[in-house]
């Protein structure tokens, strides 16, 4: 699902993919790096991710980084 999400957001010319991750840790960490709404301006995040799941990631996202836009996707019916 990244890979397919990422080759739609490649069409558009303003948006860049500034970075991806396989597990929650790895958002956090990757969030961290970029400094978060300074570096960042949205995060998709997935629900189901192994580690620490999205909605996990969430809330420390919005608890370090309360600003910082977050688009929660899910293949959940």
């Amino acid at each position: 699902m990244r890979e397919g999400l990422k080759q739609l957001l490649a069409d558009a010319p303003e948006v860049m993919v500034r970075a991806e991750a396989t597990d929650g840790h790895q958002v956090l960490e990757q969030v961290t790096t970029l400094r978060g709404h300074e570096g960042l301006d949205i995060v998709l995040l997935d629900i189901a991710m192994p580690g620490r799941d999205g909605l996990e990631v969430l809330q420390a996202l919005r608890r370090d980084w309360p600003r910082l836009p977050v688009l929660m996707l899910s293949t959940y019916p």
